[in-house]
């Protein structure tokens, strides 16, 4: 390379600005933690009376925004589609549980929430044994 090029190269080198942008990567998120999830009513695992109404009442909370609570049921033939939240902060929530004809069952409802990053929260459960 002939000198005059390298002296080029270096001058420019010198001179040039001091700003430049510099290549910056998105670090992964600082939340890792999936919204928390609490059922009440029923604060505690439970005994209800056959043929009674039952409303079970939750509320999801999560900073980053709640996406979505899922719900499943076990030990009756029960199914409901996710809640939407929309990213909301707080989502409070209930849904009805029919009894009649549960007698002698045990019934287990769960709960988890979903946030907007993806982070997916613990599983909360109450048992509710129908008389």
């Amino acid at each position: 390379m002939p000198a005059k090029a390298i002296w080029g190269i270096v001058i420019a080198l010198l001179v040039g600005c001091e700003e430049r942008q510099r290549l910056t990567f998105e670090s992964d998120p600082e939340d890792r933690l999936g919204p928390s999830t609490r059922i009440d009513p029923p604060s505690r695992d439970t005994t209800l009376t056959e043929g009674d109404l039952f409303v079970v009442g939750a509320r999801s909370v999560d900073a980053s925004g709640v996406d979505s609570v899922f719900i499943e049921v076990d030990g009756a033939d029960l199914s409901y589609l996710p809640i939407e939240a929309n990213g909301a902060d707080t989502v409070s929530f209930a849904i009805n549980l029919p009894t009649l004809g549960l007698s002698g069952r045990t019934i287990t409802v769960e709960m988890f929430g979903v946030d907007l990053i993806g982070n997916i929260g613990l599983t909360v459960a109450r048992r509710l044994t129908i008389e």
